[in-house]
């Protein structure tokens, strides 16, 4: 199947024990110099098994040219305690 022309790419995950926070970052591809969209992503977090989910969120924002784009989870159950998988997809939102 062919990539979708601006799905999230290139994320990284990292994790803040103190907190109990996940951070995500990403960045959408194939934008042009002079492009902007207000885009929608929708983040899912799991636990245990990615069937489990147990946070679902959109995030919306505008999205430009080589912008990384930032979003944090807090969680109520230690992070070490339980896997956690996380799933984004996204839509230009058309409102």
């Amino acid at each position: 199947s062919e990539p979708l022309p601006w799905a999230p790419e290139s994320l990284k995950v990292s994790v803040n024990t103190t907190c109990q926070c996940l951070h995500l970052q990403w960045t959408v591809h194939n934008l042009a110099h002079h492009q902007e969209f207000r885009m929608v992503f929708q983040i899912e977090i799991s636990r245990i098994k990615t069937s489990n989910v147990i946070w679902v969120e959109n995030y919306t924002t505008t999205v430009k040219w080589n912008q990384v784009l930032h979003w944090s989870w807090e969680s109520k159950l230690p992070l070490e305690c339980a896997k956690h998988f996380i799933r984004m997809r996204s839509a230009v939102d058309a409102a």
